[in-house]
């Protein structure tokens, strides 16, 4: 058990370094399984989280990402999917951001562009996320969940899962944890001396499934599963905001869709406005997949 302003930087999501991923998960590559069905590894603890440097690359070891230097735009993103994707898969490309639950071609864009995602340069393409999820609890035998998200749109997303935040390149577990919790729960909640970082309580879990984000995208999913502690959260259910894009110029979005001749709804990303919050009993707590 170590407070979080004491913890050292460890869990490195490397840019461009070569994988060190489980064996179950490496094995799970290498028996070639068919590309529409859910792989899933079982999830591992790690023997000495402070001492463990698990360096996991994006992009596997012989394969080839494209970056978003090669594809250069939202508009040409969604031609580069279509043309890679199986036929089925590729007409769904039109309905992302319009489905319930669902994101916009703008959104994969930017997750590319700010290196959170890989995407294969395979057909179909393969695209790969790190996600620091992390259960919290009150101390009382509660645990938080996300229940819902209310996009910038005022559509709304189903959730049930603890908090979660895709990883930036070079950040550890704890950073993006505390990330996630400041940016999602707010400075009032979520400032780093109320939270409590277990960090014993590490697993790590590989999941290789189709995207409820991006439907026909196949994806897969390092989860980095960890608790916290925060005891100064409301006691009932709750909402938080968050204005995630806000800072998102739209005039540039508004540009690129002049000159693709694509709607701006299309080429503009779609953020969360508000998170809501419930409280579950601990023992019927299941994570968030």
């Amino acid at each position: 058990m170590i407070w979080v302003r004491a913890s050292r930087p460890s869990l490195q999501v490397g840019s461009w370094v070569e994988a060190r991923l489980s064996g179950n998960f490496q094995e799970s590559l290498a028996s070639g399984l068919p590309a529409m069905h859910g792989i899933t590894a079982p999830p591992t603890r790690s023997p000495d989280f402070e001492e463990t440097q698990a360096e996991a690359e994006l992009c596997t070891v012989g394969k080839r990402c494209v970056s978003a230097q090669d594809i250069k735009s939202t508009a040409a993103l969604s031609l580069w999917l279509r043309d890679r994707l199986p036929p089925a898969s590729a007409q769904q490309v039109s309905d992302w951001g319009k489905l319930p639950g669902t994101k916009r071609v703008a959104n994969l864009w930017l997750e590319l562009s700010q290196g959170e995602v890989s995407l294969e340069d395979s057909v179909p393409p393969k695209r790969t996320v790190h996600v620091a999820s992390v259960k919290i609890t009150n101390g009382s035998g509660k645990s938080l969940l996300e229940a819902s998200q209310e996009m910038a749109d005022g559509t709304m997303r189903a959730r049930n899962r603890p908090l979660s935040e895709k990883m930036k390149p070079g950040e550890s577990v704890v950073g993006a944890c505390l990330r996630g919790i400041r940016e999602e729960l707010g400075l009032e909640y979520g400032a780093a001396q109320c939270v409590q970082m277990l960090q014993d309580t590490y697993e790590r879990e590989v999941q290789e499934r189709e995207s409820v984000s991006y439907p026909g995208l196949m994806t897969c999913y390092v989860l980095h599963h960890m608790v916290a502690v925060m005891k100064d959260l409301p006691a009932d259910d709750f909402v938080t905001e968050e204005n995630e894009l806000c800072g998102i110029d739209p005039a540039e979005s508004s540009a690129e869709a002049k000159e693709s001749g694509s709607p701006s709804e299309h080429v503009t990303a779609i953020g969360v406005r508000r998170h809501f919050w419930k409280w579950v009993p601990e023992q019927t707590f299941q994570r968030g997949r």
